[in-house]
C-alpha cells in the first residue's frame, strides 16, 4: 500500500525517533500523529514493519547506552545525581520490560527430569536401603520360603 508522502516522512520520521530511544508516544507527538495512525501505517506495509522492529532494538541499545552516559546523554542525561538515578532506574525497569531475554533480572532456569528415569532411581535407592537394613543371611535362623517367588525376591536381594 502506497502512503500519503507526507504521512510517510512523519512515519518514518517516529522510527528514526524510536531507534534513538524515545517511547511511541513521545515520537507521534513530536510529528502530531496519532498511535493508531502510526500503527495502522506501519501495519499496511512490510517494510515499515521491519523498520519498526528493527527500531526498536536499537531504541533499546540506545537506552542501555543511556545508562552508561547518565549525566551526559542527549535524551535521557541529567547533571543532578538524584534525578540521574531515578532517570537510569527507570530505564533499567523500561528495559526489563521490553526485552527480558537481554535486559531482565530474572533467571529462569529448566530442570527437565523424565518420570521414567525418576521412578528407576527411586526403585534402586529403595532397594539399596532395603538391602542394608536387612540382616546378613547368616544370622537368619529357620527361614521358610513360602513359593517361588520368595525364593526369587531371596535371590534378588542376597545375590
Amino acid at each position: 500500500m502506497s502512503l500519503v508522502y507526507d504521512y510517510y516522512n512523519a512515519v518514518l520520521y517516529v522510527i528514526d525517533q524510536i531507534g534513538q530511544g524515545r517511547t511511541l508516544t513521545a515520537a507521534c507527538d513530536m510529528v502530531r500523529l496519532s498511535i493508531p495512525a502510526f500503527k495502522k501505517y506501519v501495519n499496511d506495509d512490510e517494510t515499515l514493519t521491519e523498520l519498526y522492529e528493527d527500531a526498536l532494538q536499537r531504541g533499546n541499545d540506545a537506552l542501555m547506552d543511556a545508562l552508561l552516559d547518565v549525566d551526559t546523554h542527549a535524551i535521557y542525561g541529567n547533571t543532578d545525581s538524584k534525578m540521574a538515578k531515578v532517570q537510569s532506574d527507570n530505564i533499567k525497569w523500561v528495559l526489563a520490560k521490553r526485552d527480558p531475554g537481554r535486559f531482565g533480572d530474572k533467571i529462569e532456569i529448566k530442570h527437565e527430569v523424565s518420570l521414567d528415569r525418576a521412578i528407576t532411581d527411586a526403585l534402586v535407592m529403595a532397594k539399596q536401603r532395603s538391602v542394608a537394613a536387612l540382616p546378613a543371611p547368616s544370622q537368619i535362623e529357620d527361614a521358610v520360603l513360602v513359593d517361588e517367588d520368595a525364593e526369587l525376591l531371596h535371590q534378588l536381594m542376597y545375590g
